[in-house]
């Protein structure tokens, strides 16, 4: 047992580093995205032959009568308008993925020009691999079937367009601003579509003088034939289609159309042999390719993360028509190395199954032709015409959740890892601004860190109606070493990405319009956490509450002090208002009546991380602010660093003479407090004291600290 746990784990780790690195390829992400983005276009297409095909005899007369049969020409047009040109957009879709993806692969020196040349450029080598030069046209060379082809040809040609763009070193054409940049753009890639071009010309004349085929899917059918039938056992033939068309399913390519050349030619028709296409469709595919159907349920059931069950829930009333691709693509199962084992092995042991039930005679033979959009339970009755087959679909069903099962959680755990990294990464980036003090709109940008961005900005907007946000508070202490007080610190542990850094929470508040809501929930929370701690401690004790400039901007903002303080029935001066000296307070005369009102009503402001610059200064000019909070970065080193101490001593000089009072943060060691005191700090807060903790907590420690 416990080797087959070490194997499990070894197994689990070794395919989590695969799913990272092709969630880091620019190739494997391009086929994803670009039939994510023609998924419309294939559910349309699904619909119509749905439609078309559905067995209600009321319905059939319906389409074909009304209007004078227009409504059956529009199916029909719809869907051989997308299923006869799919690999043109496919070919389309992939290349500005491919092209979009290294534009932020290189940090954007490349241009949305790159895309269009990428997608033209694709779209002449595929005329020129399927002959479109030669008098006969053949539309059906750019349908379904020749997807395996279109994909490689948008892939080779967007690998060596910027291949050969990296390895030109100079430009054709000196650029100056009067010239016409587009055009010298166009112009450039004269040389680079030339190139491609002319390889692709080199490689349809090697494979049409040389081997006799006309492209790359006619090749690849070639291959997987002999391959296939290098084995005259009929069950075994059936077991290298099954595969081959999984494989290329799970490549992003639409295995059932790539091979269904190979099925027509080689396998025999309903009723001589057990395996065939509605055998395939009816009792290995159920809900489509990899048995979807399966998967949706095993996620329902076992899936611990309500996002990953959203998308099965979704998947599941078009898994009942056979229909896959929301399922495969939007969790997504595509290049997913998790999922390419249970991918493959369902649908082959649906296949053992259903051949030896059928084979011993337990179900009938599949005896009619059945739609592959004929729904689950219907699909496999008509085809046998006996309840067995609904009986053998049930049981294949239960064995494929068994087998999804372990990697449902495996997966569960791959995106965990996922989430936590991006967010690292928006954290990451968030604290480079701000030591720069350079701040971007996060959730405006386009890339990887605007979308995590935006995605935990709609997690926090449900945590702060959830009241899923906590605070923390951290004792003040005076120089009689008495706890006075407490600064309210906002913590949030995201359900997947844990401690979530809290200038980033109000970042993200502040870009989506969240403030108001989440100020409103602090308010109330720190008024009724002072009314919890008077029941221990005199009324003199307050609280100190961050907010930031654009706090004071939101209309309501007074008010919903007022009803807080008053709520729960505290003082106005038991609550302290803290504003950072990088924050800049607006000087519109709205904003300094805000202040004013609050002033009056007994409301104290502080200002964080007091330092000497222009910012503070400022506010020291005003009446509004009673005590500084000194910048961390000099009561860390007051000890080792003259000209920290020296600072110190004038703002706590120039507090005196102001009358505000001088509050020490970070303060972390004896000696460190003694010198701070020496030189005339107020209070002191930092972890000579106590960490940040919970409201609880922070009255047990009063009650031992105090007595």
């Amino acid at each position: 047992m416990k080797t087959y746990r070490k194997t499990r784990e070894l197994i689990g780790k070794k395919l989590l580093i695969i799913t990272d690195w092709l969630e880091h390829t620019s190739a494997f992400l391009a086929i994803r995205q670009g039939m994510i983005m023609l998924l419309p276009l294939l559910i349309i297409s699904t619909l119509d032959l749905l439609f078309m095909k559905a067995p209600i005899p009321i319905w059939q007369k319906f389409i074909t009568e009304a209007f004078g049969g227009r409504i059956i020409e529009l199916f029909e047009f719809t869907y051989h308008a997308i299923t006869g040109n799919f690999a043109i957009l496919f070919a389309t879709s992939t290349s500005i993925s491919y092209a979009l993806l290294k534009r932020k692969e290189m940090k954007k020196k490349t241009s949305y020009i790159d895309a269009l040349f990428v997608t033209l450029i694709t779209l002449t080598s595929l005329c020129i691999h399927f002959e479109f030069h030669k008098d006969l046209l053949y539309l059906d060379q750019f349908s379904n079937k020749n997807m395996l082809t279109a994909l490689l040809v948008s892939l080779i040609s967007g690998k060596f367009y910027f291949l050969i763009k990296e390895q030109m070193n100079a430009h054709l054409y000196k650029r100056t601003v009067k010239e016409d940049n587009f055009f010298i753009d166009m112009l450039e890639g004269i040389t680079t579509s030339g190139l491609i071009i002319v390889f692709f010309f080199i490689v349809d004349c090697f494979m049409e003088t040389f081997l006799g085929i006309a492209n790359i899917q006619e090749l690849v059918n070639i291959i997987v034939s002999k391959i296939i039938f290098m084995s005259d056992i009929p069950w075994l033939q059936g077991v290298g289609v099954l595969f081959f068309t999984q494989i290329m399913w799970f490549f992003g390519i639409h295995g059932t159309y790539a091979m269904e050349n190979v099925v027509l030619e080689n396998f025999s028709g309903i009723g001589s042999e057990i395996y065939n296409e509605t055998f395939q469709n009816v009792f290995l595919n159920i809900g489509g390719s990899g048995s979807g159907l399966c998967l949706a349920i095993a996620i329902i059931i076992f899936s611990k993360k309500k996002n990953i069950r959203n998308v099965a829930m979704l998947a599941t009333p078009s898994l009942m028509f056979n229909v896959s691709e929301i399922m495969l693509f939007g969790l997504p199962v595509i290049f997913n190395p998790i999922f390419l084992i249970p991918f493959l092995l369902v649908p082959l042991i649906h296949y053992f199954i259903s051949y030896i039930a059928i084979y011993a005679g337990i179900v009938p033979q599949v005896t009619q032709q059945v739609d592959w959009v004929t729904p689950l339970f219907v699909n496999s009755y008509r085809a046998c015409d006996s309840y067995k087959g609904i009986i053998l679909q049930l049981f294949c069903i239960a064995v494929g959740v068994c087998i999804y099962k372990p990697f449902v959680e495996l997966f569960g755990v791959q995106q965990e890892k996922y989430i936590k990294f991006k967010i690292q990464e928006l954290t990451f980036e968030y604290k480079k601004q701000e030591e720069v003090t350079a701040f971007t709109c996060l959730t405006e940008r386009e890339d990887e860190i605007g979308s995590t961005a935006r995605a935990l900005a709609a997690d926090l907007e449900k945590a702060i109606k959830n009241r899923e946000l906590y605070m923390l508070y951290q004792p003040q202490i005076d120089c009689s070493d008495v706890c006075t007080g407490a600064e309210a610190l906002l913590r949030w542990e995201h359900p997947i990405a844990g401690f979530i850094y809290p200038p980033l929470i109000i970042q993200l508040a502040k870009e989506k319009c969240l403030l108001s809501k989440l100020e409103e929930y602090i308010f109330d929370t720190v008024a009724g956490a002072i009314k919890e701690i008077e029941k221990d401690v005199d009324s003199e004790f307050k609280v100190t509450v961050n907010i930031t400039g654009k706090s004071l901007e939101w209309d309501g903002f007074e008010e919903c002090l007022q009803n807080c303080v008053e709520r729960h029935g505290i003082s106005t001066n038991q609550m302290w208002l803290e504003i950072t000296e990088s924050d800049a307070l607006s000087s519109s005369n709205d904003i300094l009546e805000k202040l004013k009102k609050l002033k009056d009503k007994g409301f104290k402001f502080l200002i964080d991380d007091f330092g000497m610059g222009h910012t503070s200064m400022l506010y020291l000019q005003t009446s509004y602010f009673d005590v500084v909070k000194l910048d961390g970065s000099l009561t860390r080193d007051v000890l080792e660093n003259e000209r920290n101490m020296e600072i110190i001593a004038s703002i706590v000089h120039l507090g005196r003479s102001l009358h505000f009072a001088t509050v020490a943060e970070y303060v972390e060691t004896r000696e460190q407090r003694g010198k701070l005191e020496v030189i005339g700090c107020d209070a002191f807060q930092g972890y000579l004291y106590s960490e940040p903790i919970h409201l609880n907590a922070l009255i047990n420690w009063m009650q031992v600290h105090n007595a």
